[in-house]
């Protein structure tokens, strides 16, 4: 079945934020939201940029938006675009070419465009754009590329200018504040004369003609950034080249990648979408991982959370190792900093970033979220106490070296990652009278409830990825670590206090959580006042309750259904889902892992299309306190297909060799999975 494409029809202002999310385009390095090109700045577009940092005194460091070379004005007799109503408007992604459209009819004239991020490609961003007479009139198009642009902590660029260079090009440069030369050059061409403009912030050509009725004006429109002068690669010297090339490539990136559901519907949509919108972020270019919102801009500081490990990674090694490898190469150049931050905590060995950026130093501050009422910032402890990151780092470099058998990064500073992490647990730990290790002032995944002590999900985690490594290295005889070292590691993990089921098969998901207040939380969202308030921290609401934000105990069952018995997943997936919020999009899908383990099918599929289609429906959070948190969810797609592939049919990969126990529900059987094993595509059907 060819996939729908995604389309948007007389959208009111309420559904800019969620088509601008999930109508991105994109190629793993740049991306552009789904926003109309004539309102800029007004609705949040952005030229985004993975990779490059900048931070203005003492506002929070954040990625860099590059100047966008895609806006355009339009005026005829009847008025001007922007500020006319249009008789019939329309976005649609085609979601199998990696190309959106736009069309918006007016009485007078029709204003198509159509752009993408060339797969696989460099820092470039590519758009057509024609208006079209529908009945005799004078059109002026403007298109020009603009140094006014979005930015959330800004300015980034206290230098700035514009220019025209000899070849007609027009080129936007700026110095960031931390000294980062960023230049981009606007390459277009057109069917009618044209006549260059420079104003204050924006610089391109006007377009002048009288058409008839069906004449227009064509512009072709090529978007080039370089950073520090680097030319990743060289522009495309066609657009329709360049389009052809793209049309190609992300096509069979696409359909190499899809699932194909027997019955067509909303999953099929959602499954597709979420195929999508991983591809987009795949990179081949340079290990910077994928922030937590991709590039859908600075939200979140655009930074890396352990999002790509848990929900990311999978798909990348079902699909493209080589794009993982990648992932994993950003978390091995990462450990100075990771080394670093442990050190200014006063620890040992690698304590990774909760928040981070392009060296791995840690980009969270203490005070992360502000109070909607008073603007007053509010102490949270992401930065210094949610410790379960550096573990789930080392998992996501062993899944990738137990899938591929790449052995090899381990030699080239994964075996250092390793041995920094296990440093960091056994610095970190408290050994008490049990004679077991115990972690104190932790968060955990549910991120609610601060400073608490034997978090079930990190303590369990620790112990379990630790063992597994160790199990898998003696297995392959790796040599590049010790022997005695291993027995070191393995001695410690053995001693670590994990919370075990009790006699009910509950597992307590910190220490002394059963004595919180026994409130579901469809009750207890009657107590929120503002929509925006933190419901977690000192003074949070949800803090002296069982109300969790996401999958934490969960999670852990979710991720490790091998070390409980059946009777504990099923019960302790049914105790913890009426107290969770679920609201962080990390959620639905540990949810529908773990109910997929529990042969709860039904709800497994529910789960997962509530991940699939988060960007489509939109509804998110978009404020933490007072800070703003929209942008598009990486990890619920990540999510979506974690629960198909590794759920539903129960696909693992071990050295290079992809094997599956699926647990279909009868509405799905018939499915055609697809997917890479050594590289070369494949097709299973269920």
């Amino acid at each position: 079945m060819r996939p729908r494409s995604l389309i948007a029809r007389e959208y009111s202002p309420a559904d800019l934020e969620r088509i601008a999310n999930a109508f991105l385009v994109g190629n793993g390095r740049v991306g552009y939201k789904g926003t109309r090109e004539e309102h800029g700045k007004e609705e949040r577009s952005v030229f985004s940029l993975i990779g490059t940092y900048d931070q203005r005194e003492d506002k929070w460091r954040e990625p860099i938006n590059l100047f966008d070379p895609l806006p355009f004005r339009v005026e005829t007799a009847l008025g001007t675009i922007p500020g006319r109503e249009a008789l019939h408007r329309e976005f649609r992604l085609d979601m199998r070419h990696g190309i959106l459209y736009r069309k918006d009819v007016y009485e007078d004239i029709e204003v198509r465009t159509e752009r993408f991020c060339p797969y696989g490609g460099g820092l470039h961003l590519l758009q057509k754009i024609e208006v079209r007479a529908r009945k005799e009139t004078k059109v002026l198009l403007s298109s020009f590329l603009t140094t006014d642009i979005h930015e959330i902590n800004g300015p980034h660029f206290p230098e700035k200018s514009l220019s025209f260079l000899e070849d007609g090009s027009v080129l936007a440069s700026g110095i960031t504040n931390e000294g980062r030369k960023v230049e981009v050059i606007l390459h277009e061409e057109g069917n009618h004369e044209r006549r260059p403009f420079l104003e204050k912030e924006r610089a391109g050509y006007l377009y002048e003609a009288a058409l008839r009725q069906g004449e227009r004006i064509l512009l072709r429109k090529i978007g080039e950034a370089r950073i520090d002068g680097e030319i990743e690669e060289e522009a495309p010297l066609s657009y329709e080249e360049a389009r052809r090339r793209h049309l190609f490539s992300f096509e069979r990136a696409f359909e190499e990648a899809r699932a194909i559901l027997p019955r067509k519907g909303e999953l099929q949509k959602g499954i597709d979408h979420a195929v999508y919108s991983l591809l987009i972020l795949g990179n081949h270019r340079k290990a910077t991982s994928i922030p937590a919102r991709g590039l859908s801009g600075q939200v979140y500081k655009g930074a890396i959370f352990w999002d790509t490990e848990m929900f990311l990674l999978p798909f990348f090694l079902l699909t493209d190792q080589e794009a993982a490898r990648l992932l994993v190469q950003y978390r091995i150049n990462t450990l100075p900093g990771a080394i670093r931050k442990a050190r200014e905590f006063g620890f040992e060995g690698a304590f990774y970033a909760w928040e981070s950026q392009e060296d791995g130093v840690e980009g969270c501050s203490l005070y992360n979220v502000t109070d909607p009422k008073t603007g007053e910032p509010i102490r949270t402890y992401f930065a210094d106490c949610q410790i379960h990151i550096s573990i789930d780092v080392l998992h996501g470099l062993m899944e990738y070296v137990r899938a591929t058998g790449d052995l090899g990064i381990l030699d080239e500073g994964g075996k250092e990652v390793l041995r920094e992490v296990v440093r960091f647990y056994k610095s970190r730990a408290s050994l008490k009278e049990d004679g077991l290790f115990h972690f104190r002032g932790v968060i955990g995944p549910d991120e609610y409830h601060e400073l608490v002590d034997d978090n079930a999900y990190t303590n369990a985690m620790v112990r379990f990825e630790i063992e597994d490594a160790v199990s898998y290295l003696r297995k392959k005889g790796y040599g590049g670590i010790p022997e005695e070292d291993l027995k070191g590691w393995l001695r410690f993990a053995r001693r670590i206090h994990v919370p075990k089921p009790g006699k009910d098969g509950f597992i307590e998901q910190f220490d002394g959580y059963f004595a919180l207040e026994d409130v579901k939380y469809r009750e207890f969202r009657k107590r929120i006042e503002d929509p925006k308030e933190y419901l977690g921290g000192k003074e949070g609401k949800a803090t002296p309750t069982r109300v969790i934000k996401q999958a934490d105990v969960v999670a852990l069952l979710a991720l490790h259904p091998e070390r409980y018995s059946p009777e504990v997943l099923k019960r302790n997936l049914r105790f913890y889902e009426p107290y969770t919020e679920g609201g962080s999009s990390l959620s639905n899908s540990m949810y529908g892992l773990l109910s997929a383990w529990c042969g709860e099918l039904g709800k497994a599929v529910r789960y997962m299309r509530e991940s699939a289609l988060t960007d489509i429906r939109g509804g998110k959070k978009l404020f933490a306190g007072g800070i703003y948190i929209g942008g598009s969810h990486p990890a619920a797609m990540g999510g979506a297909y974690l629960d198909l592939a590794r759920g539903l049919l129960g696909a693992r990969i071990k050295e290079g060799k992809v094997r599956f126990s699926p647990r279909l529900p009868e509405g799905m059987r018939g499915m055609r999975y697809r997917y890479k094993e050594g590289g070369v595509p494949k097709e299973r059907k269920f």
